[in-house]
């Protein structure tokens, strides 16, 4: 029997021919809700008809679950063999890490973004095998893809991975940080956002602030900040308010006090939030003796 990690890359590659399905209906199949059951593998394609389903069904036995992913995060649910798994636990469990960060490379658009949607989800789990496997290689070049959609997708599974102590030091080494400032200045808003909120998570170490001030981040940031439609305003306060802990980001930020001070009256309540302590950082001044006489 063809192991589970196998069968499932079939939806990737093998799928339009041994199954004589277009890739239009291969996509279909790659966005249905799905279960795996010891090894055996079936679907429910969601935006099939029953009938069409059942001719499926006798071709290939196959499927594909990130929406599944999104609502079952890590749970098991019993079916009708007894018990699967399900969610990420399940691809985790399968040991599926490794063969999805490879089939980046090669695999169309509209594949390359589920399989971003599945990492995403799974490396809020665990990222060691992702690491292991060159995931962070395969994102920074993704970050310069021509498509928005997967330059956010690969900004956003880095924000996952960094929001691991093991993935903020790989973020570091392999010198993600310049890229996700580059894409701070991109023309889309959601490339935006989640760039600027891996930057945010990356930096919470003296390595990633000194790299992101090496990589000249907080003019493009202040951009963000001082733009009050940008959706990126709460999570480039944050990142920049960690960027003020370094004693030459202070004095840089202490110049720009009027931006945060704007952002006080933002109608989102977070940022208001976000933007006061970013103030209380920025005004900070050390301890000396002297105060005391």
């Amino acid at each position: 029997m063809m192991s589970v990690g196998n069968e499932l890359l079939y939806i990737f590659t093998d799928l339009c021919d041994k199954a004589d399905l277009s890739p239009q209906e291969s996509l279909k199949i790659a966005t249905m809700e799905a279960q795996i059951s010891f090894g055996t593998l079936l679907f429910v394609p969601v935006e099939l008809s029953w009938k069409d389903r059942t001719i499926l069904a006798k071709k290939r036995k196959i499927f594909w679950f990130s929406k599944t992913l999104r609502e079952f995060p890590s749970s098991g649910r019993l079916g009708e063999a007894g018990g699967f798994l399900a969610g990420a636990g399940g691809v985790l469990r399968a040991g599926l890490i490794s063969p999805l960060v490879l089939k980046l490379k090669t695999e169309l658009d509209e594949i390359q973004e589920l399989i971003l949607d599945t990492l995403s989800n799974c490396l809020r789990v665990e990222v060691s095998e992702a690491l292991a496997a060159g995931a962070l290689t395969v994102l920074k070049e993704k970050l310069s893809h021509p498509s928005a959609a997967i330059r956010s997708k690969a900004a956003w599974v880095l924000l996952e991975i960094s929001s691991h102590a093991e993935g903020k030091v790989a973020v570091c080494e392999e010198q993600v940080i310049p890229a996700l400032v580059r894409l701070l200045e991109d023309t889309e808003a959601e490339v935006q956002v989640n760039s600027a909120g891996a930057l945010m998570f990356a930096i919470v170490t003296p390595q990633g602030r000194s790299s992101a001030m090496a990589a000249e981040a907080i003019p493009p940031l202040l951009t963000l900040v001082a733009e009050e439609t940008s959706k990126a305003r709460l999570n480039a306060i944050k990142a920049l308010t960690l960027l003020a802990e370094l004693p030459e980001g202070r004095r840089t930020l202490l110049e720009h006090r009027d931006t945060f001070q704007q952002c006080l009256y933002d109608p989102s309540q977070a940022v208001q939030r976000a933007a006061e302590i970013a103030i209380a950082v920025i005004d900070w001044k050390p301890f000396c003796s002297r105060d005391l006489s």
